[in-house]
């Protein structure tokens, strides 16, 4: 039986609720070129944000969205509004999308622009290095969850003893390190 629309061609082996058709004129279509990149008033040129830093990664490493979320475990709607700014990434989320694009955590995170004056900016931003959250550097340093916020808001600082633990993850900060 001839299509609908009278054209000659054979009907599809598929049924419309499939979604999918079988190619009966024998084409097949491959991506070959990089993404054609559209940007929403969301872009950030200079590449100093999460969003754009995420994007770029992706367009250079030629995945979509879709790609990209079912790699990473998370939606395309997740990936979508990081790469236009519209939700800011934990750092379990931002961790799951460094490893799938091959980019360090520090870089899409754009920690390198955090202040590092205090010691609990210091700690903050070696613990954002690091890709940790709070709850993980915390069983790192065998310390409760409480204590480590109040070391990065400097309500108080760490013994002596956290210090010496606490500078080896400090020392990512060091340049030449």
């Amino acid at each position: 039986m001839g299509c609908r629309c009278n054209c000659g061609l054979p009907r599809s082996r598929k049924s419309r609720r499939d979604k999918r058709a079988d190619n009966n004129v024998g084409i097949t279509l491959t991506r070959t070129e990089k993404l054609n990149v559209t940007r929403s008033h969301y872009y950030d040129p200079t590449n100093s944000t999460t969003a754009a830093r995420v994007r770029n990664a992706r367009i250079s490493q030629n995945m979509t969205i879709r790609e990209l979320a079912k790699a990473a475990g998370l939606s395309d709607v997740a990936i979508s509004d990081i790469e236009n700014n519209k939700s800011k990434p934990t750092i379990t989320t931002l961790r799951r999308i460094s490893k799938v694009l091959n980019q360090p955590i520090s870089h899409l995170g754009c920690f390198e622009s955090l202040p590092e004056v205090t010691l609990g900016q210091k700690i903050k931003k070696a613990r954002l290095y690091h890709g940790l959250t709070k709850e993980e550097f915390a069983k790192l340093l065998s310390v409760d969850t409480k204590s480590l916020r109040n070391w990065e808001r400097d309500i108080c600082r760490p013994l002596d003893k956290h210090l010496q633990v606490l500078y080896r993850y400090i020392q990512i900060l060091i340049p030449g390190y």
